[in-house]
């Protein structure tokens, strides 16, 4: 159960993270163009 816990947190800290780096891929294009 803790392994599932800490399987699924570093999950969701991917997930964020991806989302921080596409939207920063994302505002670097924009601010470019």
């Amino acid at each position: 159960m803790r392994k599932k816990n800490r399987l699924i947190i570093s999950v969701i800290a991917l997930i964020l993270l991806l989302g921080f780096v596409i939207s920063l891929i994302f505002g670097v294009i924009y601010w470019v163009l």
